[in-house]
């Protein structure tokens, strides 16, 4: 170097003594070779500013046709951009690309240093590519590389560093595109560069690095270990290289940090990660406070001290992070290419600085920079994917903290653009779809929809597939694994669900290291999954090691985490439940104090907040009913008011809330704040059981508030509220199910009258939502994920617009009340044809509320009582005629002596509506009476009797009559009849009831159907039909009423299937299920959801559906079809013949049994005169049941019950 100032100093001698001007021009020239090239060396700025001084003064002095005006134009076009390099200054890269364009214009094209000059001119493209992110620039840069190497012999010694040149080119594309074609171009232009490069050439070191970066590259692309090592290796090589004093040093040891940085993210090594952010560091060490590549090495060391983070959770690294993020974006000009990246980068140090202190002001920080990152990004642009990730994570964290839905949609809707744009094999795309079905999860917790959760599994399942055994994420992943199938037991209780959530959780902690950050989550998962075990099993697992797993838990949490506040709730209701199980009452004020404790590091508006209130409130509960202190009831019902009153919190809880404090207002006789406590309780249910939720999720939610709405009715009379306050509580809470599903298919008919167009869009969404849902539930088969995701989410989104469309309606004159509950008036229009009679049964009283023409009115029944209706009903399966009795005492003839109904009818029969709630549904109301006593004290000799699921239906029904007929030119009669059912009994008279039915349906010119025994066949039958009677065996299931069915050869016609037949343009006339129990509901928690075969056919759009309430009798279905056909016949098929058909018929076989009965009775008191004992005294059947001698039993037994199971449902 002494040299070569030495050289300098004589050359400017020499200038000093040079008059000639083309002298001075060559000396200038020499002059600035000179300090171009001690500037490369030593990069000090002012040799760089001294050789393009030198070189102007140069060219001014030549003349403009001079032979090397070209190659001096070149030449300052180099130092030009040199300077751009250094300082950033654009318009030295302008007029780079300017001197060069000129230096070619000039340049003939033969020239042998035209290669070189095209070479130049793309590195400037490049630059200014790289600086504006133009893409012509980059496509014209490649060009340049491209004709540069077209022009250089094979054997040149330049044609390395100019395909050196096009793979950077190449490169940019990559990143700018994605395409892999390019990245693979890129790294094999380098290797060739490499290959002709001498050992000992000075470029040998920067091409390393450009080979080292794209293996890098490719590495991130694909997740290929060889990549990575291969790419540290070049770069290790190209250091070792590079002289300490070196200005590409810098970059060299940042490519190098970030080769670590991406093993340590690989296989979680620690000391990658310190490498890593050493190499950063003395990267910007070495990097002047100038310098155009300063933002980007800082960035490059926020992410390292991220990284260290998230490892170690150190806030001061956190804090270094985001430092380091500012300050980079503060170097960066606004319109910089790199301007996105940093501030994704940003976006996220905010986001951890939230997740670990919980402050606002974080997040909302951090979701500001996302979308600033994303709206600089290009849609085409590879690395949006990842941006749109980030955002996506930022709205799901503050749907988490505020509850509001539309930040879990947009999320969703972010998780899913960047699968989109993610290319199959990518590395990055088991993350997408482990954050993707972290959104889906959330949106299941908020409402229930159980396809949610299972595409929530799929998601985290394929996440884990694409997963590498040894990487530091699969452990996260399997905890994900592990909730989501905890939720899935919780939800379905298979064991098997619970057993792969626990074993998934310890997979996840085994992977996980113990100073890891994230494993006090993993052991608070653990634990819970242990507590579940523990109720399912009971004394086989100890109830400690649940509480044990989450005491550590909490212990590795810091004080001020978000997620201290739910792991101490946690803890509290693990106590809680050692309490219930073992009764020691330190337990319990543990509970209380966690619980205490976790709602004071909740804040205000957080959406767990009522969940967290809840379980305080029920840990004060029963501390008072263990100690009766009056200050723990007074606590409780404190706490389960805010949590009834906290509006972001989701709905099941706040409803849980209200249910119990409904209960401690009861109990403590303070009828008023029940009143007003139940009264909001039961307007959440329609907030809880939105539309778009399908039957299997509604029933779910709907068993959480079984007999909220008698109870709420019950305690508004107690406080003398009216008749009709009464009824609005039943009819907000009772037959959610079947009023949403009428509700799709109400008639709009002055809808379309007055707003047509309104009513077209109405209709397009509700037949979307009432359309058949083709969701396969707990399928661990991962189709494409738009596909997948795509069913689950147009239910949801359609709800959503519905909903919106529905106040859109009511804020229109006129329609006000559009879908809303009947009002008095509309009540009173229901009983036009005959009072409609509601029985109402609670635990704090029992009414009739009856609906009359004249007016409303309640009756209080003093002698039924809600413990009573359950005891009995649990003996339904043989009725006796006691029972008829009980039904009549209680309840009809209280109800028919209030309505005049006394005595049996001389002209035309009276028609009445029964409505039970509760468990009452499973009782034959209309066969109530006194047997023995006379014929006038029943019902069947005062009424007829009709059902109907609530008074919504029965108007519903109504309203459909008044506007729609039964097409004339279709008069079809469906007649099916099994038979032979698979696996079940034979029901030998099924021919003669089918036989005896054609004959009447073809003497009232109707066509018959016979349709084969498969699902689709009688589906396909049922569309046009008018009459529809199915004769075989029903099936009700016990645990979801929902899959009670008909069954037929080839499976099963469910209650679900018969809610998707929509019949309601036509309404059929009647639906006839001649089979056991077609009307039953054997699901407790269910019962005010009439979920049974009756419904079904009803919704589907029958206007009658006759069925049965339980087991019935061969024969007698034979002859009950009959008469009741026959009776329709004589009506000429009017509504009110069915009703009338069938009580004509119950009146016969009733007759009939009342023979069977008397003679019966005469037989065992002559047996009894033979045997020389007194005769029998007449008992009710069930104290004969002991005494009875075997040997004549059959004499004892009064014959079934067999006329009374059949009911009407309809008009």
């Amino acid at each position: 170097m002494e040299d070569s100032d030495a050289a300098l100093q004589q050359l400017l001698e020499s200038c000093r003594i040079t008059s000639d001007d083309y002298q001075w021009a060559d000396i200038l020239q020499t002059l600035w070779v000179g300090c171009s090239y001690i500037y490369e060396r030593k990069g000090a700025e002012a040799d760089l500013d001294a050789a393009i001084q030198q070189f102007q003064e140069s060219i001014r002095l030549m003349p403009d046709d001079h032979p090397q005006r070209a190659g001096r134009l070149q030449s300052l076009g180099l130092r030009y951009q040199q300077r751009y390099q250094r300082k950033g200054t654009e318009v030295d890269l302008d007029a780079a690309i300017q001197l060069y364009l000129e230096s070619i214009r000039l340049l003939p094209d033969d020239h042998p240093q035209r290669a070189y000059y095209f070479q130049s001119l793309g590195t400037g493209y490049e630059d200014r590519y790289i600086r504006k992110g133009i893409e012509a620039d980059l496509d014209v840069a490649i060009q340049q590389f491209q004709e540069s190497i077209r022009l250089t012999p094979d054997d040149h010694p330049q044609r390395a560093g100019r395909l050196q040149s096009l793979g950077i080119g190449y490169g940019e594309r990559y990143r700018r595109k994605g395409a892999e074609a390019d990245l693979d171009v890129a790294i094999q232009q380098f290797q060739e560069s490499i290959r002709l490069t001498p050992d000992d050439h000075p470029e040998r070191a920067g091409r390393l690095q450009s080979l080292g970066v794209r293996y890098g590259e490719r590495y991130q692309r694909k997740g290929t270990k060889a990549d990575l090592d291969v790419s540290i290796q070049q770069i290790l090589e190209s250091i070792r290289l590079t002289p300490d004093d070196h200005p590409q040093r810098a970059g060299r040891l940042q490519s190098l940090g970030t080769g670590y940085r991406d093993r340590y993210r690989r296989k979680g090594i620690e000391a990658d990660l310190d490498a890593a952010i050493q190499l950063y560091l003395e990267s910007i060490r070495l990097t002047p406070d100038d310098h155009p590549e300063r933002a980007n090495r800082l960035s490059s060391l926020g992410v390292g001290y991220q990284e260290r983070y998230r490892r170690k959770g150190t806030e001061a690294d956190l804090d270094a992070a985001i430092q380091q993020f500012q300050e980079s974006i503060r170097l960066t000009p606004d319109d910089h290419p790199k301007r996105a990246e940093i501030l994704q980068s940003l976006g996220t140090g905010y986001a951890d600085r939230y997740q670990r202190k919980g402050t606002e002001a974080d997040l909302d920080a951090a979701i500001q920079q996302f979308q600033e990152s994303i709206r600089l990004t290009p849609d085409d642009h590879p690395e949006r994917a990842g941006r749109l990730q980030s955002l996506g994570l930022g709205y799901q964290e503050r749907y988490q903290i505020k509850g509001i839905e539309a930040d879990l949609d947009a999320a969703i809707q972010q998780f899913q653009e960047s699968i989109r744009l993610t290319l199959d094999d990518h590395l990055e795309r088991a993350y997408y779809f482990e954050s993707l079905g972290s959104g889906y999860e959330d949106r299941y917790r908020r409402k229930g929809t159980e396809a949610d959760l299972d595409v929530a599994i799929q998601l985290i399942l394929e996440s884990i597939r694409l997963t590498p055994d040894d990487h530091p994420q699969r452990a996260g992943r399997l905890q994900s694994l592990g909730i989501r199938y905890g939720e899935r037991y919780r939800r379905k209780g298979a064991e098997a669900d619970l057993d792969a959530s626990i074993q998934q959780f310890q997979e996840s902690i085994r992977l996980t290291p113990d100073d890891h950050p994230k494993r006090a989550g993993q052991l608070h998962s653990l634990g819970i999954g242990y507590s579940y075990t523990y109720r399912r099993k009971g004394a086989e697992v100890d109830p400690d090691t649940s509480i044990q797993q989450i005491l550590v838990s909490i212990r590795l949490t810091p004080d001020d985490h978000p997620q201290r506040a739910g792991r101490l709730q946690s803890l509290g209701l693990r106590y809680q439940q050692r309490y219930q199980r073992k009764g020691t009452e330190a337990d319990l004020d543990v509970a209380i104090q966690q619980h205490i404790e976790s709602i004071r590091l909740t804040s205000d508006n957080h959406p767990e907040r009522a969940r967290r209130l809840q379980s305080l409130g029920f840990g004060y509960q029963e501390r008072y009913r263990r100690k009766g202190t009056e200050a723990d009831l007074d606590a409780a019902i404190q706490q389960f008011q805010e949590s009834l009153d906290h509006h972001t919190s989701d709905t099941l809880n706040r409803l849980r809330s209200g249910v119990l404090l409904t209960r401690l207002h009861a109990e403590a006789e303070d009828w008023l704040l029940a009143y007003r406590t139940a009264s909001t309780t039961v307007s959440l249910i329609a907030l809880l059981t939105t539309r778009s939720l399908e039957t299997s999720d509604r029933q779910n939610l709907l068993t959480e508030v079984t007999g909220l709405a008698s109870d709420a009715a019950a305690i508004a009379l107690m406080v003398v509220k009216s008749p009709y306050e009464a009824m609005q509580l039943l009819e907000l809470g009772r037959g959610i199910i079947a009023a949403s599903l009428n509700e799709l298919r109400a008639d709009i008919f002055d809808l379309q009258h007055k707003h047509p167009q309104l009513a077209d869009d109405y209709i397009s969404l509700r037949d979307q939502l009432d359309a058949p849902t083709a969701m396969t539930h707990q399928s661990d088969k991962l189709d494409l994920p738009a596909e997948v995701t795509r069913r689950v989410d147009q239910r949801h989104n359609v709800g959503q617009k519905l909903e919106q469309m529905i106040g859109d309606i009511r804020r229109l004159p006129g329609f006000e009340r559009f879908l809303l509950a009947p009002t008095e008036n509309e009540l009173k229009a229901a009983a036009a044809s005959g009072p409609v009679v509601v029985i109402n049964v609670s635990g704090y009283r029992c009414d009739a509320l009856i609906i009359e023409k004249r007016g409303l009115q309640a009756l209080r029944l003093p002698d039924l009582d809600s413990k009573d209706v359950r005891a009995r009903a649990a003996t339904l399966e043989k009725p006796e005629q006691q029972l008829m009795e009980w039904l009549w005492d209680t309840i009809a003839k209280p109800v028919l002596d209030a309505l005049g109904l006394i005595q049996a009818p001389s002209g035309s029969w009276p028609r009445i509506w029964w409505i039970p709630t509760g468990p009452l549904t499973k009782f034959p109301l209309h066969a109530a009476g006194d047997l023995c006593r006379g014929s006038c004290n029943t019902v069947l000799d005062r009424v007829i009797s009709s059902y109907s699921s609530s008074i919504r239906a029965l108007i519903q029904s109504q309203q459909r009559r008044s506007r729609v007929k039964v097409a004339p030119e279709v008069n079809k009669a469906v007649l099916l009849g099994m038979e032979m059912t698979p696996d079940q009994n034979h029901l030998r008279h099924v021919p003669e009831e089918i036989a005896k039915l054609s004959r009447l349906c073809r003497s009232m010119q109707l066509d018959i159907t016979i349709p084969s025994t498969r699902q689709d066949d009688v589906l396909s039958a049922l569309r046009d039909c008018t009459i529809f009677h199915f004769a075989g065996h029903g099936h009700t299931d016990p645990s979801d009423p929902s899959k009670s069915s008909l069954i037929l050869s080839d499976g099963k016609l469910t209650v679900a299937s018969l809610f998707e037949l929509n019949l309601h343009n036509r309404t059929p006339f009647l639906a006839y299920l001649s089979a056991c129990g077609t009307g039953e509901i054997k699901h407790d928690n269910l019962t005010d959801e009439a979920l049974h075969l009756i419904t079904a056919c009803q919704l589907a759009g029958f206007r009658h559906v006759i069925g049965t309430l339980w087991k019935v009798n061969d024969q007698s279905c034979v002859e009950a079809a009959a008469m009741t056909y026959e009776w329709m016949k004589r009506g000429n098929m009017s509504d009110d013949s069915v009703a009338e058909g069938l009580h004509q018929a119950s009146r016969h076989l009733r007759s009939q049994w009342n023979s069977e009965s008397a003679a019966r009775t005469s037989k065992r008191m002559a047996a009894d005169r033979a045997e020389g004992g007194p005769p029998a005294m007449e008992q009710p059947r069930s104290s004969q049941a002991t005494t009875r001698d075997p040997r004549t039993a059959e004499l004892y037994e009064d014959p079934p019950l067999y006329w009374v199971p059949y009911v009407h449902f309809g008009i």
